[in-house]
């Protein structure tokens, strides 16, 4: 698992960089489908099966019904990355940290389920799904273990300047979510930045929140459910 969280962790380290000197976000953003597995109509169970299935963008609002969670924009100036755009970033990224000599697919096991971004600031908060029944097959980590190999790998690493925070923990609906926080010095812009991490089935679910304008780590969870 160490070795796939070293891959994970630098290329989170490279979408952050391209995040926040990219292009901005289109004005709209079509529905996400389609990509991932879905659950069949025909079966009243598929939802529950414990499989993974693509959430939905609809307007303003991401769902994920696997997850368990939506999360509304926070303003006119935030919009919804589309899936082209994803897809181009985590290409460039896997560039950078190919230059690095690691050679890195996310496809495989690394899911984005979405990226919504705010056009003024930069700041952005990203979902990501990874599978780790790929990725770990045979071990159990929690959501508390995979932080800590997160965050030791994030500080191994020579993209950013890292200072972390305790973990804690938040409440997201019903459902409990570890968090790992952070400052971070990005193109000497000060970044606030939290890891929000679940585990679920074979799966770990990973909310990024990252900061760099007046907006509190508080008003953006307001908008998730």
């Amino acid at each position: 698992m160490t070795v796939k969280i070293k891959f994970l962790a630098l290329l989170l380290s490279a979408m952050m960089l391209l995040a926040a000197c990219g292009d901005p976000a289109p004005d709209s953003a079509p529905a996400i489908a389609g990509q991932y597995d879905e659950p069949d109509d025909n079966d009243a169970d598929a939802e529950y099966s414990g499989k993974f299935y693509r959430g939905e963008i609809n307007g303003d609002t991401y769902s994920s019904g696997f997850i368990g969670i939506s999360f509304t924009l926070p303003g006119e100036n935030w919009k919804f990355v589309d899936d082209d755009a994803i897809a181009e970033m985590m290409d460039t990224g896997s560039e950078i940290i190919a230059d690095e000599g690691v050679v890195f697919d996310a496809a495989g096991f690394l899911l984005y389920e979405m990226f919504a971004k705010n056009s003024v600031d930069d700041s952005h908060v990203m979902v990501i799904v990874e599978d780790l029944s790929i990725t770990s097959p045979g071990v159990s980590l929690s959501p508390g273990d995979y932080l800590e190999l997160l965050k030791n790998q994030l500080e191994a690493g020579e993209l950013f300047d890292y200072t972390f925070k305790d973990f804690s923990q938040i409440t997201i609906g019903e459902q409990t979510w570890d968090v790992l926080s952070a400052n971070v010095d990005i193109n000497c812009t000060q970044t606030k930045q939290y890891y929000i991490v679940r585990g679920q089935s074979n799966y770990m679910m990973v909310i990024i929140v990252s900061l760099m304008g007046n907006i509190t780590f508080d008003e953006v969870m307001a908008h998730f459910n």
